[in-house]
């Protein structure tokens, strides 16, 4: 179940971040999925909403971002795949958000393609749900920062 304690991330208006909004939408949309019982609907637009996330943080704030010395933003202009969001991770040694990406990823491949229904017990394993929303709120702070202020 979503934790209560997270301030809404869904009302930070971050200007000149767009692909930032559409996570904020694809994460209303989750929630309301949710609420309604709708659990492949929300499995799909939690992970779309993180994905979208760490795609504007790549895409806006990239060249912050170091990997063997080169700032990430020269490989990535404009378009990151999904599969590489996770690697991106990995490769900046923080496993905890690629691991989390990559399950949000599986559930909601499971929900949009597999032939087995998500239910609120797998959208809730190893609190998985409130991590995304937690590492979503950390990327609109992230983008809030005094380099891109609102």
């Amino acid at each position: 179940m979503p934790a209560d304690n997270i301030q809404d991330v869904t009302k930070i208006a971050i200007r000149g971040c767009p692909l930032f909004t559409k996570a904020q939408e694809s994460l209303k949309c989750a929630r309301e999925a949710r609420k309604q019982k709708w659990y492949n609907s929300a499995a799909s637009r939690l992970y779309y909403a993180l994905f979208q996330a760490c795609k504007e943080l790549f895409v806006t704030k990239g060249d912050e971002y170091k990997i063997d010395g080169r700032p990430l933003k020269a490989g990535y202009e404009s378009d990151i795949p999904h599969g590489e969001i996770e690697n991106i991770f990995y490769r900046l040694r923080d496993n905890k958000t690629a691991i989390l990406i990559n399950h949000i990823y599986t559930k909601r491949d499971r929900a949009d393609y597999k032939k087995v229904l998500i239910t609120e017990e797998v959208l809730d394993e190893n609190d998985e749900w409130n991590e995304a929303e937690k590492k979503i709120k950390s990327i609109a702070e992230e983008l809030q920062s005094e380099k891109y202020p609102s």
